[in-house]
């Protein structure tokens, strides 16, 4: 670390090991975690998933059923 004045960045763990009330009291002072926020986003990030998760098995049936079309011979043309 530098002798200046300005913060220097290091990982957490080093600065918990040599500065544990320092780190202690800076996630004391986080704001609060906001849990409604993380609400919406879960529901929304389920929503999400529900409709990939539809899109997928419509993707599988496609491939794995085919028109009854297609299980014939093409017809030849006349020539």
């Amino acid at each position: 670390m530098s002798s200046s004045l300005e913060a220097d960045l290091a990982p957490v763990r080093k600065a918990s090991l040599q500065f544990p009330q320092i780190v202690i009291k800076f996630f004391e002072e986080l704001p609060p975690w906001d849990s409604s926020s993380y609400v919406e986003d879960d529901n929304e990030f389920k929503e999400a998933s529900k409709k990939e998760e539809l899109i997928e098995k419509e993707d599988r049936k496609k491939k794995t059923s085919t028109p009854a079309e297609d299980k014939k011979p093409a017809k030849k043309e006349a020539e």
